[in-house]
Protein backbone atom coordinates (compact mmCIF):
# COMPACT_ATOMS: atom_id res chain seq x y z
CA UNK A 1 0.00 0.00 0.00
CA UNK A 2 2.83 2.39 0.86
CA UNK A 3 4.40 1.75 -2.53
CA UNK A 4 1.14 2.59 -4.28
CA UNK A 5 0.78 5.87 -2.38
CA UNK A 6 4.37 6.91 -3.09
CA UNK A 7 3.95 6.10 -6.76
CA UNK A 8 0.68 8.09 -6.99
CA UNK A 9 2.26 11.11 -5.30
CA UNK A 10 5.31 10.91 -7.58
CA UNK A 11 3.04 10.74 -10.62
CA UNK A 12 1.02 13.75 -9.48
CA UNK A 13 4.16 15.78 -8.76
CA UNK A 14 5.45 14.94 -12.24
CA UNK A 15 2.16 15.61 -14.05
CA UNK A 16 0.94 18.65 -12.12
CA UNK A 17 4.20 20.35 -11.19
CA UNK A 18 6.74 19.08 -13.72
CA UNK A 19 8.96 17.53 -11.06
CA UNK A 20 11.01 14.79 -12.68
CA UNK A 21 13.55 12.27 -11.49
CA UNK A 22 11.61 10.82 -8.57
CA UNK A 23 12.41 7.19 -8.05
CA UNK A 24 9.66 4.60 -7.82
CA UNK A 25 8.94 3.28 -4.36
CA UNK A 26 10.82 0.18 -3.24
CA UNK A 27 8.66 -0.58 -0.20
CA UNK A 28 7.06 -3.50 -2.00
CA UNK A 29 10.50 -5.17 -2.30
CA UNK A 30 12.36 -4.07 0.82
CA UNK A 31 11.42 -5.13 4.34
CA UNK A 32 10.31 -2.31 6.59
CA UNK A 33 12.35 -1.52 9.67
CA UNK A 34 12.17 -4.45 12.05
CA UNK A 35 10.52 -6.71 9.48
CA UNK A 36 13.45 -8.71 8.13
CA UNK A 37 13.47 -12.36 9.19
CA UNK A 38 16.98 -12.11 10.66
CA UNK A 39 16.02 -9.08 12.75
CA UNK A 40 12.96 -10.85 14.14
CA UNK A 41 14.96 -13.99 14.96
CA UNK A 42 17.58 -11.95 16.82
CA UNK A 43 14.91 -9.94 18.61
CA UNK A 44 13.23 -13.11 19.91
CA UNK A 45 16.53 -14.11 21.50
CA UNK A 46 17.37 -10.66 22.89
CA UNK A 47 13.90 -9.84 24.16
CA UNK A 48 13.70 -13.17 26.02
CA UNK A 49 15.95 -11.77 28.75
CA UNK A 50 14.22 -8.37 29.04
CA UNK A 51 13.01 -7.56 32.56
CA UNK A 52 9.34 -7.42 31.51
CA UNK A 53 6.34 -9.72 31.69
CA UNK A 54 5.97 -12.48 29.11
CA UNK A 55 2.88 -10.68 27.79
CA UNK A 56 4.87 -7.49 27.23
CA UNK A 57 7.64 -9.45 25.46
CA UNK A 58 5.14 -11.04 23.08
CA UNK A 59 3.36 -7.76 22.42
CA UNK A 60 6.65 -6.00 21.67
CA UNK A 61 7.70 -8.74 19.25
CA UNK A 62 4.30 -8.72 17.55
CA UNK A 63 4.12 -4.93 17.22
CA UNK A 64 7.75 -3.91 16.69
CA UNK A 65 9.31 -7.00 15.11
CA UNK A 66 13.09 -6.78 15.13
CA UNK A 67 12.90 -3.31 16.63
CA UNK A 68 11.67 -4.85 19.89
CA UNK A 69 15.38 -5.11 20.74
CA UNK A 70 15.39 -1.33 21.25
CA UNK A 71 12.60 -1.63 23.81
CA UNK A 72 14.30 -4.54 25.57
CA UNK A 73 17.55 -2.57 25.75
CA UNK A 74 15.70 0.40 27.27
CA UNK A 75 14.07 -1.83 29.87
CA UNK A 76 17.45 -3.41 30.70
CA UNK A 77 18.99 0.05 31.25
CA UNK A 78 16.06 1.38 33.28
CA UNK A 79 13.83 -1.50 34.43
CA UNK A 80 10.86 0.76 35.27
CA UNK A 81 10.68 1.68 31.54
CA UNK A 82 9.51 -1.86 30.83
CA UNK A 83 6.67 -1.66 33.35
CA UNK A 84 3.21 -0.92 32.08
CA UNK A 85 1.84 2.56 32.70
CA UNK A 86 -1.22 2.68 34.91
CA UNK A 87 -3.87 0.19 33.85
CA UNK A 88 -2.68 0.09 30.23
CA UNK A 89 -0.36 -2.31 28.44
CA UNK A 90 1.76 0.58 27.15
CA UNK A 91 5.27 1.03 28.57
CA UNK A 92 7.53 4.05 28.96
CA UNK A 93 9.99 2.30 26.64
CA UNK A 94 7.39 2.42 23.84
CA UNK A 95 6.75 6.12 24.29
CA UNK A 96 10.47 6.87 24.27
CA UNK A 97 10.90 4.67 21.19
CA UNK A 98 8.13 6.59 19.39
CA UNK A 99 9.84 9.89 20.20
CA UNK A 100 13.47 8.95 19.62
CA UNK A 101 13.27 6.36 16.84
CA UNK A 102 10.03 7.15 15.03
CA UNK A 103 10.53 10.90 15.48
CA UNK A 104 7.18 11.60 17.12
CA UNK A 105 7.37 15.19 18.35
CA UNK A 106 3.91 15.70 19.83
CA UNK A 107 1.20 13.63 21.48
CA UNK A 108 -0.84 13.85 18.28
CA UNK A 109 2.05 12.41 16.27
CA UNK A 110 2.43 9.64 18.80
CA UNK A 111 -1.32 9.02 18.57
CA UNK A 112 -0.96 8.65 14.79
CA UNK A 113 1.06 5.52 15.51
CA UNK A 114 -1.48 2.68 15.36
CA UNK A 115 0.35 0.84 18.12
CA UNK A 116 -0.22 3.68 20.59
CA UNK A 117 -3.52 5.15 19.47
CA UNK A 118 -5.76 2.77 21.39
CA UNK A 119 -3.79 3.33 24.59
CA UNK A 120 -3.89 7.12 24.34
CA UNK A 121 -7.57 7.11 23.46
CA UNK A 122 -8.25 4.91 26.47
CA UNK A 123 -6.36 7.31 28.71
CA UNK A 124 -8.25 10.30 27.32
CA UNK A 125 -11.61 8.62 27.89
CA UNK A 126 -10.57 7.78 31.45
CA UNK A 127 -9.65 11.44 32.03
CA UNK A 128 -5.92 10.76 32.35
CA UNK A 129 -4.99 13.07 29.44
CA UNK A 130 -5.90 16.70 29.74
Amino acid sequence: MGAQIVDIVAEQLRDRHGIRGLLASTTDRIAISGGAAGEIFRARQDVASAPVTPETRQRWLRRYGGNAVELADAAARVPKDGATIGHSVLTQAEIEYAVHCEMAMTVSETAADDRLTDELLGWAQAGACS
